[in-house]
């Protein structure tokens, strides 16, 4: 919030040049993906996984970094094969004619 309303209300000028570059913009769309895709794919994980369930420290982290860099990995493919091409159709069909 400390964040968010100075930018809002036109006070952090920095802030806004950074946070407008495209980079973040992508990195918001992957971010998203990640975050509504990451149960879905621990389901998988943990459902296709045939060792018992150890509880080894190691093992746990092992199997931490797998399900985020799979969960990385599809979240980037649906981001553009699904994501990118209809925000781009939107964006042709509802743009502004000037006739």
């Amino acid at each position: 919030m400390l964040i968010i309303y100075p930018a809002m209300i036109g006070k952090a000028k920095p802030l806004c040049a950074i946070m407008g570059n495209p980079i973040f913009n992508c990195l918001a769309k992957i971010t998203y993906a990640i975050y509504m895709l990451h149960l879905v794919v621990f389901y998988w994980y943990m459902s296709t996984t045939l060792q018992g369930l150890e509880y080894s420290i190691i093992l746990l982290i092992a199997r931490a970094v797998d399900v985020f860099a799979i969960t990385i990995a599809v979240a980037l493919i649906m981001t553009l094969l699904f994501e990118s091409p209809v925000i781009n159709m939107e964006k042709y069909l509802f743009r502004k004619r000037y006739d």
